[in-house]
C-alpha cells in the first residue's frame, strides 16, 4: 500500500517526494527509488502521529537550498562532464 502511495507521490508536481525520486533513480533504479519514497512517506505519517502535526510541503529545491555552495559545486561538474570550462563566482 505504501508503495502505491509512493506511486502516486512522484506524480505531483513540485513536490519534495517528486524530487526525492528523481535524484535517486539514476543511481537506484526506478524499483528501489520508489522503495526510499515509501519509506520517506512512512517516516513522515509516523511524525505526523506522534507529534500531532500537520504536513507542510518542503518544494522540490529544499536540499538544493539548504547548501546552496554544494548545488553549484554539482551543478559545475555536472558542466565540466560535458566538456565545458567552468569558473564559479559569487554573485555581487
Amino acid at each position: 500500500m505504501l508503495v502505491q502511495a509512493a506511486l502516486a507521490a512522484i506524480k505531483v508536481k513540485n513536490s519534495s517526494l517528486r524530487a526525492r525520486y528523481f535524484s535517486l533513480k539514476p543511481r537506484l533504479g526506478h524499483k528501489k527509488a520508489i522503495i526510499a519514497v515509501a519509506a520517506a512517506l512512512l517516516r513522515i505519517a509516523y511524525h505526523l502521529l506522534k507529534d500531532g502535526t500537520f504536513y507542510q510541503e518542503l518544494g522540490p529545491d529544499y536540499r538544493g537550498r539548504k547548501n546552496p555552495e554544494r548545488a553549484a559545486q554539482k551543478l559545475a561538474r555536472r558542466i565540466r562532464a560535458l566538456g565545458y570550462d567552468v569558473e564559479l563566482k559569487k554573485a555581487a
